[in-house]
């Protein structure tokens, strides 16, 4: 039994059906890249016999990952109008900020400066609203230089999800939207850059 992405298996239902659904006898092996997902959900609690473990290091000195270039922007988008709530941000504020002018001019700076806009990419936002306001405001920037966005969502049909995803792999959009999706298992030669706005 190969349990993909397993860092998403080790909560007590889970591992419950994973007991339950399979014969006893059969081997259990899990895959991740998230083996320490927190203290309570650590890979080796819930399978215990490491076969195999390769560091990023490893994995780009290999050319199976490519090297990582990050960059970090910081913008005056109000955030000192941010709640805390029960320690930690209140995410309906953080909402409100993330989707801002100032932020998406960045955004939009960043994402069509001169070295990175030939660069196929994934922007992926915290909440679906972000997502949505993303695209609206990109896709009323796209020109005959700059390529419309696509965008992919949990709740858009598969067929709808499926031509935008195979327009990006032709080059009929340089630039997905997303929260949540394709972040785990899709994989994609042709994408370059990732924006993270959580």
């Amino acid at each position: 039994v190969f349990v993909d992405e397993a860092h998403h298996a080790m909560t007590k239902i889970k591992q419950s059906v994973l007991r339950s659904a399979f014969r006893s006898k059969a081997v259990r092996i899990a895959l991740t890249a998230t083996p320490d997902y927190n203290e309570e959900r650590a890979l080796a609690r819930h399978f215990p016999d490491l076969i195999h473990e390769m560091t990023i290091h490893e994995g780009v000195q290999m050319k199976l990952l490519a090297p990582v270039r990050a960059s970090a922007y910081e913008v005056d988008a109000g955030g000192s109008q941010v709640r805390i709530v029960n320690g930690d941000y209140d995410p309906r504020d953080i909402e409100l900020v993330m989707s801002r002018r100032p932020i998406l001019q960045a955004l939009e700076e960043f994402r069509y400066a001169s070295d990175l806009r030939n660069m196929p990419a994934l922007i992926c936002c915290r909440t679906r609203q972000q997502a949505i306001t993303v695209f609206e405001y990109l896709a009323e920037r796209s020109s005959d230089e700059r390529l419309p966005p696509g965008l992919v969502l949990g709740d858009l049909n598969d067929e709808h999800r499926q031509n935008t995803l195979a327009l990006f792999e032709s080059g009929g959009i340089d630039t997905l939207i997303t929260v949540g999706v394709l972040i785990e298992g899709w994989s994609s030669v042709r994408c370059k850059l990732l924006i993270d706005l959580a």
